[in-house]
């Protein structure tokens, strides 16, 4: 009788636990890229149309007549992916087919590709005229790069369009 007692009490005095609703997941955080040149290059900007036209194969130079190199992410790596939604306005297959088609017509050849942010960087600071692009937080100064304006707004300002 003591230990049917004791239930009662205990049950009486304990609140029952409910399930509580969770809370949604966090909502992925946005990803930035950055366009880098070398930190002595005079791009300070380039509107979205210009890395389209560079990225897309066309001659585009810099304000010392230096002709400008694309150096691209593999593709299917996740920042090429939003980079060529973003600034070609093309998925995966559509940026193959695109190149695929140039080799062809003999029109030209991809921007090569480098699987490291850090060896992008390298390259950037190193060779005049190379543009790339990283996350944000993969960009390392002390390499000798700098990121640039894209349509007049730093990765800071509102309206940022490398926001993917």
């Amino acid at each position: 009788l003591a230990t049917v007692a004791a239930a009662m009490l205990t049950a009486s005095v304990t609140p029952t636990l409910r399930a509580q609703p969770k809370a949604p997941p966090p909502a992925p955080a946005k990803k930035k890229l950055v366009v880098i040149v070398a930190k002595d290059s005079p791009i300070e900007r380039l509107s979205i149309q210009e890395l389209r036209s560079l990225f897309l194969g066309d001659n585009v130079k810099d304000a010392r007549d230096t002709r400008l190199v694309p150096l691209n992410q593999p593709p299917g790596a996740p920042d090429r992916v939003s980079f060529d939604r973003i600034v070609l306005g093309m998925s995966p297959d559509e940026t193959g087919r695109y190149w695929v088609d140039r080799k062809i017509r003999g029109e030209g050849r991809p921007p090569r590709t480098f699987d490291s942010p850090i060896l992008l960087q390298r390259l950037v600071a190193k060779f005049p005229g190379a543009v790339a692009y990283v996350r944000i937080d993969q960009i390392d100064p002390a390499v000798g790069v700098k990121a640039i304006r894209i349509d007049g707004k730093g990765p800071n300002d509102p309206g940022y369009p490398m926001v993917d």
